[in-house]
């Protein structure tokens, strides 16, 4: 690692809570406050995704296309009111949720590939969704980020945290 941060993780599942709960620190080592962008990354793929599934995010949904069309498409959205996306198969309900901390993270990119293999993540052919909450407002890397004042900051000596959770989900059909 380039930047002196230390990152702890503890996942944690309870009985009867349908969610893996995600609990992510970092800590800055050093005495000097450090420039970061924070994200996470779940990636949804075959035999759960299809055609049939929907994308709800920030009050849009998308409908996944047919495995091997060709078609992919990446979006960012900005300033989410409403940290939480899912995705589900219309035909009969079964999907997974995705809830996070909106103070740090208040950005979310999601990707759809299926069979696309051109773009941001050159998924090679790849039938896979991606939703990323992030601290990014765009994907111009930290330095662009910093001097545009919107990546977050850790004072030296210090540590901050985020909480998410995945959990699966059963939407009325």
């Amino acid at each position: 690692s380039k930047f002196p941060l230390e990152v702890r993780k503890t996942l944690t599942l309870k009985r009867d809570d349908k969610a893996l709960n995600f609990r992510e620190e970092i800590i800055n080592l050093s005495k000097e406050t450090i420039p970061f962008n924070w994200g996470f990354h779940p990636n949804i793929g075959k035999p759960f995704l299809d055609e049939n599934c929907i994308i709800e995010l920030e009050g849009n949904s998308f409908k996944m296309p047919e495995c091997g069309s060709n078609k992919g498409s990446f979006m960012i959205f900005n300033d989410v009111k409403n940290p939480y996306a899912c995705i589900y198969n219309k035909n009969n309900g079964t999907g997974l949720e995705i809830k996070w901390d909106s103070e740090k993270i208040n950005n979310c990119w999601l990707w759809i590939s299926a069979g696309f293999d051109q773009g941001h993540h050159h998924h090679n052919g790849t039938y896979v969704c991606c939703i990323l909450p992030t601290s990014a407002r765009d994907d111009n890397g930290l330095a662009e980020a910093e001097k545009n004042n919107t990546c977050l900051f850790i004072s030296g000596e210090k540590a901050c945290e985020i909480k998410y959770s995945i959990g699966v989900m059963n939407k009325a059909v």
